[in-house]
């Protein structure tokens, strides 16, 4: 009996013991400890091997590789739609000013029967002047250096600078006079066919066939043959071509010898390789160039 009482007091001593020595504190640091582990656990358990990993991202690359021709068309098409829309809201001006003018068109370039189409702006690349970057450059319309703020269709346009580009021209100028000689995009990307107001280009002084100068259009009214339709107006041209608004269209190969056919001026491919134009009853499009002569080299802009 005695033996029983002593190992009886001893194990409650030990007892007592133990559970003096678990204190709430370190009840909440087993809790703490069990919750980690279990946390450990089900990372562990949801957690990528290195193969796996590998499999996701060869995933996502081939599915990348398959949506980005798609997104890089979408785009594509995108910027196609937003180029028609400007030059056709720009050759609308251009009809509604001869509307307001006698049925009398703006010259495509500079001459005394009709107003500069441009203003009298000229671009350069690298750009030097300040109509460049400027809209509102120069001294008035018809002057030198003018931006294109001064056209007779600026009114028309809605006085909207964004229109007078092709949003797929990436040419860029700066000049110390404007935001601080900051780098922004070029004011104009487009041209007029010389043959709309005129002049004509010289080189190409009478038709071959009958031997009368070439048909230079100074109404609306006066494009009956071909049509409408089928005359250009406007169309983008190249950034390192660009310069005044007058886009020659050279005529001495026509009809009679086809090795005097030469291009002046070269119209733009922004559009994988392909351009805008628009018409004199107020439809544009985009048209793919084929000739190679017509879109030689085109170093980077500077």
């Amino acid at each position: 009996m005695g033996f029983f009482r002593v190992s009886h007091q001893a194990r409650f001593r030990l007892r007592s013991t133990r559970h003096a020595l678990v204190t709430p504190a370190a009840l909440a640091g087993r809790r703490r400890a069990l919750d980690l582990s279990e946390m450990t656990l089900k990372a562990r358990r949801w957690a990528f091997t290195l193969i796996e990993l590998l499999v996701v991202i060869a995933i996502i690359a081939i599915l990348a590789s398959m949506l980005l021709p798609a997104l890089n068309s979408a785009k594509g098409k995108a910027q196609n739609v937003k180029a028609i829309n400007n030059l056709r809201q720009l050759t609308f001006a251009w009809i509604n000013y001869a509307d307001d003018n006698d049925d009398r068109i703006p010259a495509s370039g500079r001459w005394n029967r009709a107003p500069e189409w441009t203003g009298g702006g000229w671009l350069d690349l690298p750009s030097s002047g300040l109509d460049d970057v400027d809209p509102y450059a120069g001294n008035g319309p018809g002057t030198a250096n003018s931006g294109i703020a001064w056209s007779p269709l600026w009114e028309y346009s809605g006085k909207n600078p964004a229109l007078w580009r092709d949003p797929g021209d990436r040419s860029t100028g700066s000049h110390p006079q404007y935001q601080n000689g900051a780098i922004v995009p070029r004011t104009r990307s487009y041209s007029m066919n010389n043959w709309m107001g005129g002049p004509a280009w010289s080189s190409s002084p009478v038709n071959p066939q009958t031997r009368t100068p070439w048909k230079v259009f100074d109404k609306l009214s006066s494009m009956n043959n071909p049509g409408a339709s089928n005359l250009i107006v406007f169309l983008s041209e190249r950034p390192d071509s660009i310069n005044d608004g007058y886009f020659v269209i050279r005529m001495e190969g026509f009809l009679a010898n086809k090795a005097q056919n030469s291009i002046q001026d070269f119209p733009a491919g922004y559009h994988g390789g392909a351009g805008t134009l628009s018409f004199a009853d107020g439809h544009a499009d985009v048209h793919k160039w084929v000739d190679a002569r017509t879109v030689p080299y085109l170093p980077p802009n500077p």
